[in-house]
């Protein structure tokens, strides 16, 4: 069953940076975290984009390291690990920097706006500092996690770190939706797969940051979007996504793509939910190659399946065409 909503038919492109367009348009408002060296490099990323009404928080074992100016950085002195599970206002002995945080977070956060956690569970300080980021925040951690075919697996103890395997229950725990995407390429190391992975996580937060923006007369409305991926809302478990986002030079090839990750292990075959973001420039697509791709999609989705569908078309995109789409794990 196809959801897209009313307000986007007949004309379901979202025409970004049309003429027009007032800068007030972006003033929306949304909670940005950014953990570690990922963090950083995706809220790099995203401050490209120009957002309005954005509050920008990085998270950081070295302060030192450059952000960009606007946003404000609190280091996480002390271990993080497991202060997610500690009830305020018995938190005795909290690391101080812990405690900054969540006066931060109670000062300057915005209610009720979009917020997500940006992370690697690669580096140690997105596996301590994620969960207590994202916990009791309604916050979408939107994170990098290696090998998550495994870590989902019942005997996933025999295969996984175990302090990697906790961290991840963790974060499950303390959130209502986890978004996780793995390195199509587990073998590349370095600065290269760090940056390219921070873009992935950023293209999609980025593209759902825009489709929402507009307040009555955005192409989506955040509470829908929140409702798709938090609900049906399970006692003890988050809802688990995984994800991807490829750019390709047509929207075949970066559907292609995206399914050829998401399919393995059967995850995108066995989805009951699906979320679909497709974004490229104005008058390189056409919706009968958007039609062609989402039909050929359905076809091997489950019959049940539910998809949430939202096409970007903007005056400027020099990347082609990028497919973003996130799938439901029944493992949460």
């Amino acid at each position: 069953m196809f959801m897209i909503p009313e307000r986007i038919r007949p004309k379901p492109l979202n025409n970004r940076g049309a003429e027009g367009d007032k800068e007030k348009e972006r003033e929306f408002g949304a909670n940005i975290i950014g953990v570690g060296d990922n963090g950083r490099e995706a809220v790099h990323c995203l401050l490209r984009e120009g957002f309005k009404g954005i509050r920008w928080l990085g998270l950081h074992r070295n302060p030192q390291n450059r952000y960009p100016i606007g946003v404000d950085v609190i280091a996480t002195y002390g271990s993080w690990a497991g202060i997610e599970n500690v009830v305020l206002p018995f938190g005795g002995g909290m690391p101080k920097s812990v405690l900054q945080f969540y006066r931060y977070r109670k000062r300057f956060f915005q209610t009720g706006k979009p917020s997500f956690v940006l992370a690697d569970f690669a580096e140690s300080v997105g596996r301590d500092a994620a969960p207590v980021a994202a916990a009791d925040s309604y916050a979408i951690a939107v994170v990098a996690i290696p090998f998550i075919e495994k870590i989902i697996a019942p005997n996933a103890l025999d295969f996984i770190e175990a302090k990697l395997y906790w961290r991840f229950q963790s974060l499950c725990q303390h959130t209502s939706v986890v978004i996780a995407m793995d390195d199509d390429v587990p073998s590349r190391i370095g600065e290269a797969r760090n940056k390219a992975m921070a873009k992935r996580q950023s293209d999609f937060v980025g593209d759902l940051l825009h489709s929402i923006q507009g307040g009555a007369n955005a192409a989506l409305h955040w509470q829908e979007v929140e409702k798709f991926f938090s609900e049906p809302r399970r006692w003890g478990r988050c809802n688990l996504w995984r994800a991807w986002s490829s750019v390709a030079r047509d929207v075949r090839s970066a559907m292609a793509d995206v399914r050829r990750v998401l399919s393995c292990g059967g995850a995108l075959e066995e989805a009951k939910r699906v979320f679909l973001m497709i974004t490229g420039k104005d008058g390189e697509f056409s919706l009968m190659e958007v039609q062609d791709v989402v039909d050929a999609l359905t076809a091997a989705l489950d019959e049940e399946a539910e998809v949430m569908l939202h096409v970007n078309c903007e005056k400027e995109f020099a990347d082609g065409v990028r497919v973003n789409m996130a799938v439901r794990l029944d493992a949460g």
